[in-house]
């Protein structure tokens, strides 16, 4: 940048002594200038992108919560156990699957739309890095949500493990706390 101003600068004033009347320390100065530094968020920008990106982690968070809870404790001797136990309302194969298909948690991505909302806020110049880091995290959410639906129920049915499902609850987790801390480095960032 800095060798380009000054390239610019020999092409106007030209190497000769008149960088020194008025007009060429004008041109200088013109040429001088560099864009103003981008400006950061106001009070209730920096407010929206907290709340939206906020809302999206609390809503996944939810999400596995539910899901937890739906999927309970009990673990069938099989897979023909656990198909079967589906025909009882009652049972937490069938509470799983209703949570399963009403949450659509493993087709979820409202965290795109949430995205989308909070970089409204910032132009090219103003937007931090983090915010996209957030939205990696994010991804990163969803995906590991969608594989613990899957081990939960393989746990179900005895073909996974208690720490399998423990792991992947904990890598969900993990994913929202990285994306925590995306949220306060845009936030600082901004």
């Amino acid at each position: 940048m800095v060798f380009g101003l000054a390239v610019a600068v020999l092409a106007v004033v030209g190497c000769s002594n008149q960088a020194s009347s008025p007009t060429a320390k004008a041109t200088i100065r013109a040429s001088a200038a560099v864009s103003p530094a981008p400006t950061g968020l106001t009070a209730q920008q920096k407010a929206q992108v907290q709340a939206v990106l906020t809302a999206s982690m609390a809503h996944y968070s939810g999400l596995l919560d539910a899901g937890k809870q739906a999927l309970g404790s009990t673990q069938y001797a099989d897979a023909s156990a656990g198909l079967a136990a589906f025909s009882d309302p009652n049972s937490a194969a069938s509470r799983f699957g209703a949570w399963r298909t009403s949450s659509r948690a493993e087709q979820d991505i409202s965290s795109d739309s949430a995205f989308n909302q909070a970089v409204a806020n910032y132009t090219a110049e103003n937007q931090p890095d983090a915010i996209t880091n957030w939205q990696a995290d994010m991804v990163a959410v969803q995906s590991d949500l969608s594989a613990w639906v899957q081990i939960a129920v393989k746990w179900q049915i005895r073909e996974a493990t208690s720490d399998q499902l423990a792991g992947a609850e904990q890598k969900v987790r993990s994913d929202l706390q990285a994306a925590q801390g995306d949220l306060g480095a845009t936030l600082a960032a901004s």
